[in-house]
């Protein structure tokens, strides 16, 4: 049954069926043309009508065992170029967020002006979870909650000189210490320099430090810098132009990542020396190398070998052994050959007291032979035992069970995008911001109809979507539509003209989780035709401007702010048709009226005697039937006779009782005797005596 409310909007629905209003200028972004760059290429990047400033990348993806992979959502930064300052994406870099099936579920582009990021990922921060990245135009450490609100910006404030290095921001001891790498300028001496590659002159170089920071107070507790520990000697990023390399500050370290043991000392990654160190605690010396040129302190077994490696990390202590992660490149950019055939990650176990290391687990680039990871990437043990890869080429990442079969490769369809490192994990997004819709009218089948698009940036617990049909208060509205949530981006439809909607969002118990503000749908816009030069032109870019307004300014008024919007609602762009849907209206209820009235005379002014009809009986058999006094229908010959019968009465009743008007004498005292025996019913006996008399 409908509501009062639903009612009260029953003259628009009736409008909106009678009459077809012109269609609609789309409100929507155009998905080929909302951004002239180069890179704004359809095939490869998301476009979405409700928010047309996130272009994400698409991705191609092979799943091999779909019960096997683990629950989560993926996290990755894509950039074009890592150190890139002045030239900025357009909706497509930054920190974002996919589902398994390698739908959007949040970007933050907008949250970061189309900057690069890196090491965006879940971190437990005092004993919070929280997202956590590199922001390195404005060398910061990020915080974000779960509701997609930037909670604080750290400045890691290190001594004079050094400046911040984006490779690491990692929590340690549960949360209460962060981990940064820093790098200021140095020199070693002409004596080191000749000592360590035969340069007779003094050599600039990049000194790496670790920076270790309480959370609560972010002041640096414990620093250490490779310049006073790891001679040139140790680098194998040479080239043989040494003057050149020389002249300006040689990265002869690169350190890339840091952990800390459960004994309170640190490792480090270096990547141009291909070695990992440990580092005592007390007093910064290093206890022991892993791999490097001749000069690890471990006897490698079954084939343990290693360069150019990345995101190094402590998993835990036995009775025996050690046990680290990282990402073997094998290669770098630089001319060294590779030291393996692919790329890998490796669990190695480390006996420190034997100084033996070999190879625990390994999990193998998805390529194969020539899979080689140059620049960056990542290495993630998952809850169920399976391990996340990240190989940084076209964001390229794979899940391995532990035994190391490969459960599923994604890698981007673009070819210029890349990332530093991406994980996976099961994560609540409940963001504070209201869903966003747009609107548009278009052909339909059966004439016009009104299309709405509707995302929440963030948003992974809602189930599906209802569409309202309302006016511009919001204070009343209709259920249009309802559909299961489909990616990021999901279509409603009207099947009618709707100048205002609102949707909401539904949690899987039918719970309302947030709705969209009053969206306005644009009303048709009849283009202008130039007589002078025609427009050979699309109207996308018009339409792109015009729907982004609408978007963040028009389509989401409510209340009295909505009524600032003069150039839209101070005349309706329907105002012929309420003319022809009043005059209609009128018409209609003119003759339910009559037919209404017809109906009530007939019943109680109908002809036989006995019991009157209910309106119900004369509905349900089409036509009035008398009845017997007994309540039994006649038949058609008694019911003719019946009705001929009762005219009769009537007229001879009414023609005595206009006589009596004018009788005399005894015939006065006769009525006034008889009155009661002259009863003027058509029905019953009064009747009959009254002419017998």
């Amino acid at each position: 049954m409908r509501t009062f409310h639903e009612l009260l909007l029953l003259p628009t629905l009736l409008r909106s069926l009678l009459f077809s209003a012109p269609a609609s200028a789309s409100a929507s972004a155009s998905d080929s043309d909302s951004d002239p760059e180069v890179h704004d290429d359809d095939n490869g990047l998301f476009s979405f009508r409700s928010r047309p400033d996130l272009r994400a990348p698409k991705w191609e993806i092979e799943v091999y065992d779909q019960s096997a992979l683990a629950p989560g959502y993926w996290f990755f930064g894509p950039y074009e170029t890592l150190n890139m300052d002045d030239e900025l994406g357009n909706g497509w870099i930054g920190p974002h967020i996919y589902a398994q099936d390698g739908s959007l579920v949040w970007s933050g582009a907008a949250l970061f002006e189309d900057g690069n990021i890196e090491d965006f990922r879940l971190s437990s921060v005092d004993g919070e979870e929280m997202m956590t990245l590199m922001d390195q135009r404005h060398a910061k450490g990020v915080f974000i909650n779960k509701n997609f609100t930037v909670r604080d910006r750290k400045t890691a404030s290190g001594p004079e000189m050094w400046t911040f290095n984006s490779h690491e921001f990692h929590f340690v001891e549960n949360g209460t210490k962060a981990l940064v790498v820093w790098t200021k300028g140095g020199e070693f001496s002409k004596a080191e320099a000749e000592k360590s590659f035969g340069f007779g002159k003094e050599c600039p170089v990049a000194c790496d430090g670790i920076h270790e920071y309480d959370v609560k107070t972010w002041e640096s507790s414990w620093q250490w810098t490779s310049c006073d520990h790891i001679g040139m000697e140790e680098s194998s990023y040479k080239t043989e132009f040494l003057e050149q390399q020389c002249s300006g500050r040689w990265d002869y370290v690169h350190a890339n990542s840091i952990d800390k043991t459960d004994g309170g000392d640190y490792i480090l990654s270096a990547r141009h020396t291909n070695t990992i160190y440990k580092i005592s605690k007390d007093n910064g010396t290093i206890l022991w190398r892993l791999g490097g040129t001749n000069n690890s302190d471990f006897e490698h077994t079954d084939g343990l070998n290693f360069s150019r490696q990345h995101d190094l990390r402590y998993r835990g202590t036995n009775a025996t052994h050690t046990f680290i992660s990282f990402l073997d490149n094998a290669k770098g950019l630089d001319a060294n050959d590779p030291t393996f055939p692919y790329s890998r990650g490796l669990l190695v176990a480390l006996d420190e007291r034997w100084m033996k290391a070999e190879i625990a687990a390994h999990y193998d680039h998805p390529d194969g032979a020539g899979g080689l990871a140059f620049r960056r990437g990542s290495y993630q043990p998952l809850p169920n035992g399976n391990v996340f890869m990240c190989w940084s080429e076209r964001a390229l990442q794979s899940e391995h069970s532990a035994d190391g079969k490969m459960l599923m490769q994604s890698r981007l369809r673009v070819d210029w995008l890349g990332t530093y490192r991406a994980y996976k994990f099961e994560f609540e997004g409940t963001p504070v911001e209201p869903p966003d819709a747009v609107g548009e009218v278009v052909d339909g089948r059966h004439g016009k109809k009104t299309d709405v698009y509707v995302s929440w940036n963030g948003a992974t617990e809602v189930k599906s979507y209802k569409l309202y049909k309302t006016k511009k208060g919001g204070k009343l509205r209709l259920h249009v539509d309802t559909q299961q949530k489909n990616g990021f981006e999901t279509k409603l439809t009207y099947d009618g003209v709707a100048e205002y909607v609102t949707v909401h969002a539904l949690h899987a118990n039918g719970t309302v989780l947030g709705q969209t503000d009053i969206v306005k749908i644009a009303a048709l816009k009849t283009p202008e035709v130039d007589d002078e030069e025609p427009n050979t032109d699309t109207d996308t870019d018009d339409n792109t401007d015009d729907n982004t307004d609408d978007n963040t300014d028009d389509n989401t008024e409510t209340g009295a702010d909505a009524d600032t919007d003069t150039d839209h609602e101070d005349s309706d762009p329907y105002w012929y048709n309420d003319i022809g849907f009043f005059l209609i209206t009128g018409l209609f209820l003119f003759g339910f009226s009559g037919v209404v009235f017809i109906i009530w005379r007939r019943v109680r002014y109908g002809g036989a005697s006995g019991p009157k009809r209910s309106l119900l009986d004369i509905l349900r058999r089409g036509k009035y039937q008398p009845l017997r006094d007994d309540g039994r229908e006649l038949d058609e010959r008694e019911g003719k006779e019946g009705l001929m019968n009762g005219h009769r009465r009537r007229r001879d009743s009414d023609d005595d009782a206009f006589a009596d008007q004018f009788s005399l004498g005894d015939e006065d005292s006769d009525a006034e005797e008889g009155g009661k025996g002259r009863s003027l019913e058509v029905d019953g006996e009064g009747s009959d005596e009254f002419r017998r008399r």
